[in-house]
C-alpha cells in the first residue's frame, strides 16, 4: 500500500492538471469569441473601407472596376440596360440573340424582385454552360405530346427561359381553351425564378403554378431521408 501511494498522488495529481487544462480550454472558447468579435468587426470594416475607397478612385477616373460591388456598395442599374448587358454576355458565350435575350430578361426580373439568388449573378453560370456545350443555346423546343389540356414539351437541351416560355404560352393557350392547361417539360435547363413564370399567366388574368426539380433536399411527411424538393410559384 504504501509503495503505491507515490502512483496514486501522481494519477491525483495528473488527474487534476488535465481537469484544469479542460476548464481553462473551455473558459478560453467561451471568452476568445467574445474578446475576438470586436477585432474582427474592425477589420473588416477596415477592408471595406479600403475598397470602398479603390471604387471611388476608380469611379472619377472613369476607369472600369468593380471595387464598389466587391465592398458592398448599391449599385443600380437601368433595368433595360442591364437586361442589354446579360443579354450580349450569353450570346456571346453561344446563345442566339434572341434565347440570350430571353434568360436575361428572367434573371433580371429576379434582381428586380428582390431575389439575387437567381439573379443576375447567374449569368456566369449560364455562360460556363454554353460555353462548355452542356447547353445547346439554339436549340428550338418541340411539343412532344398534344392531348387537349395537356401536352409535354421536349425542351432539346436548350436554355430553360426558352423552354418554359414555350411551355407557358403553350398552357395559356390551353387553359383558355379547355379551362385549364397542364405542360410539363423534359430536356430543359435552369429556368430562373419560378414567380417569372407565374407571372406571364397572371399578367393575361389567369391563375398559374409554376414547378421544377432540383436535387431533393426535404423530407417528405412521414418520411427519414431527403427525397423531394420544393421550387415552385
Amino acid at each position: 500500500m504504501v509503495a503505491d501511494a507515490p502512483r496514486a498522488v501522481a494519477y491525483v495529481t495528473l488527474r487534476s492538471a488535465l481537469l484544469a487544462g479542460v476548464a481553462i480550454g473551455a473558459a478560453a472558447a467561451v471568452a476568445l469569441p467574445a474578446l475576438l468579435r470586436p477585432v474582427a468587426a474592425a477589420l473588416v470594416h477596415h477592408l471595406r473601407g479600403a475598397a470602398a475607397e479603390k471604387g471611388t478612385g476608380a469611379a472619377d477616373k472613369g476607369e472600369n472596376g468593380t471595387h464598389a460591388v466587391r465592398a458592398g456598395a448599391s449599385v443600380r442599374i437601368p433595368r433595360e440596360e442591364l437586361t442589354e448587358v446579360v443579354a450580349a454576355c450569353l450570346q456571346a458565350a453561344g446563345a442566339t440573340a434572341a434565347h440570350a435575350r430571353a434568360s436575361a430578361e428572367v434573371l433580371v426580373f429576379a434582381d428586380c424582385r428582390g431575389i439575387p439568388s437567381h439573379g443576375v449573378n447567374r449569368a456566369d453560370f449560364y455562360a460556363a454552360e454554353l460555353e462548355e456545350k452542356l447547353v445547346d443555346g439554339a436549340a428550338e423546343p418541340v411539343v412532344a405530346v398534344d392531348s387537349g389540356c395537356c401536352a409535354l414539351v421536349d425542351g432539346r437541351n436548350a436554355l430553360g427561359a426558352v423552354v418554359s416560355r414555350c411551355a407557358m404560352e403553350l398552357a395559356i393557350s390551353k387553359a383558355r381553351a379547355h379551362g385549364v392547361g397542364w405542360v410539363v417539360c423534359k430536356g430543359s435547363n435552369h429556368f430562373g425564378a419560378a414567380g417569372y413564370w407565374a407571372e406571364q399567366a397572371a399578367r393575361q388574368h389567369l391563375l398559374a403554378f409554376s414547378f421544377t426539380n432540383t436535387a431533393p433536399f426535404m423530407v417528405p411527411t412521414g418520411g427519414r431521408t431527403r427525397a423531394v424538393s420544393r421550387p415552385a410559384a
